[in-house]
């Protein structure tokens, strides 16, 4: 390539373009006479010379001045020699430096520019225009000038642009406090018209309050007059006896027998219903009161029983009504849950609770004639579970439930429903003998599984406890044959009696009002593991857990 392409390459835009951080090379007239082109030249200096060019400036030494065609120029380096070098001369445009700008003129004089090094300045700049003598100036400083210039420009924008930010941050207090002020003078009013509208106010609490108060002293006026009502020398209208007939189921014994021949005595005509009719309870009834008993075979699980029961009833009626029925017949069977077989439930729940059932649907239409009133026989064992008592429990509470429902339905009758709740009265329904027998059957219908889980010494401790516990019942049957007389004849009654002694009645208040269940719970356990300690399995269990 000639001299006059390569001035071509070194004036075009492309040699501007390059970066200003490239190193310069030398390239002189012997260069082209030894057929180098520019580009070759290029490549030359790159290989052998711009890595002790870079070495010479890290060392802090000064380059010598350049010369390519008799023009002065000044490499620049930069931390990359093995970039593509650019030539710069003293008439190319100006190019953007990292020290600083090039200066330039317009004038057809050309501007050379040199660096020299000083020892306690670095690195500067020297600027030759023609033969004047160079201005000496330090780039940096010119480089730190504009730095501040465009820092303060950037500063200037961020505070007004903090100023309105702040500004807006104002506009949005105020706005907010305005807002508030407005908040609190509206509470303001609204406590004002409070406080004018207090007498409304207060009028109402008051008239609230009283009637608080009058329906507490209803409620206490009634539980009063009630507990007061039931002393017994209180006098008590009572229901004439003439014209009426009674019902009682269960009259073999116990307070069956007895209600019978206290009705008989006072005027009513009794029908006493008898599992046995040739029992020597029914023929004592019927021997005594001939003309106001008339015994019936009532078998109170068979609806073919009941149904004769009630066609007899209602032949016997003739000029008479139908006031009270009785359902007081009962059995009990008192061991565990796991000993013998399902007939003991059966059992209880067919006599106690279905037979109650029975015998009311069946002879409630007799009733509604003279709005008469339904007496079920329950027991506070509904109320209460006891261990041991479960069936006989589930049964009574079952007869409390009924009892309560059919006061309900039979209000539109005009009939009325009374439950009576009596604590363990010594009975035929208490009789050890009858108890022992049937808790030996019972042990002995029980799976071999069970019985080893329990023991023979278990069996023997509960045995002892339910002869204890039947040895508590209270032998004054006739309260509770007085309370049956006065559900029967008493014109106003109440909804359900408990019968039971002052001590059991405060144990029964503290365990329906006062213990919490599980209290209960672990009383009973207590109670029934210090009478038949534990069952042999859980004591072998107790054994190896110590032995370990």
């Amino acid at each position: 390539m000639d001299i006059n392409g390569d001035n071509q390459l070194l004036n075009s835009p492309k040699a501007h373009t390059l970066s200003p951080m490239h190193p310069i090379f030398e390239f002189n007239a012997n260069d082209r006479t030894n057929g180098k082109s520019f580009n070759q030249a290029i490549n030359s200096y790159h290989i052998n010379e711009g890595r002790h060019q870079w070495n010479r400036i890290r060392k802090g030494r000064p380059s010598s001045q350049h010369v390519f065609n008799g023009f002065p120029y000044e490499p620049h380096f930069n931390a990359m020699p093995s970039q593509q070098p650019i030539l710069r001369y003293a008439n190319s445009p100006p190019v953007m430096s990292p020290k600083g700008k090039s200066n330039w003129s317009n004038t057809s004089k050309p501007v050379y520019e040199s660096r020299q090094w000083h020892h306690q300045r670095g690195w500067h700049y020297v600027d030759h225009i023609d033969d004047e003598p160079p201005t000496h100036r330090t780039k940096c400083c010119t480089d730190w000038s504009e730095l501040i210039n465009h820092l303060n420009a950037c500063t200037d924008a961020i505070r007004n642009d903090l100023k309105g930010i702040k500004q807006s941050i104002d506009n949005s207090n105020d706005k907010l406090i305005d807002t508030i002020k407005e908040c609190n003078s509206q509470l303001n009013k609204t406590f004002i018209d409070i406080i004018k509208h207090s007498d409304i106010i207060n009028t109402i609490a008051e008239f609230l309050s009283k009637v608080i108060l009058f329906a507490i002293w209803i409620y206490l006026s009634w539980n009063l007059s009630q507990s007061l009502w039931r002393l017994k020398f209180i006098p008590k209208r009572c229901v004439n006896p003439k014209g009426k007939a009674v019902l009682i189921t269960g009259c073999d014994t116990g307070f069956g027998n007895k209600l019978a021949q206290r009705l008989a005595y006072e005027g009513y005509h009794v029908f006493a219903g008898c599992l046995i009719p040739n029992s020597s309870g029914a023929q004592h009834l019927k021997k005594q009161f001939e003309d106001n008993i008339t015994i019936v075979s009532l078998d109170v699980t068979k609806d073919e029983s009941v149904l004769v029961a009630k066609n007899l009833i209602q032949k016997s009626l003739n000029t008479k009504e139908l006031w009270a029925i009785v359902n007081n017949a009962g059995v009990l069977s008192s061991y565990e849950v796991e000993f013998g077989d399902m007939s003991s439930f059966v059992c209880q729940m067919d006599v106690n609770c279905l037979g109650t059932v029975r015998v009311t649907k069946a002879f409630v239409p007799l009733l509604r004639h003279c709005r008469g009133r339904v007496i079920n026989m329950a027991s506070l064992a509904g109320r209460f579970a006891i261990p041991g008592m479960v069936g006989y429990c589930m049964s009574k509470s079952g007869v409390i439930s009924f009892s309560d429902g059919l006061r309900r339905e039979m209000k539109k009758w005009g009939i009325d429903v009374i439950c009576i709740e009596p604590h363990l009265f010594r009975t035929n329904l208490v009789n050890g003998v009858n108890h022992n027998n049937a808790l030996v059957k019972a042990w002995q219908q029980t799976p071999q599984e069970i019985r080893e889980a329990y023991g023979e010494s278990y069996f023997q401790g509960y045995q002892a406890l339910l002869n204890k516990a039947l040895e508590t019942a209270r032998p004054g049957v006739d309260s509770v044959v007085n309370t049956m007389f006065n559900a029967v004849t008493h014109h106003s009654v109440s909804a359900n009696y408990r019968v039971l002694g002052h001590f059991e009645r405060l144990r029964v208040w503290m365990f329906e009002y006062l213990w919490p269940i599980r209290a209960l719970d672990y009383i009973s356990y207590i109670g029934c593991i210090w009478a038949t300690g534990l069952p042999q399995l859980i004591k072998i269990s107790i054994s190896k857990y110590s032995m370990k």
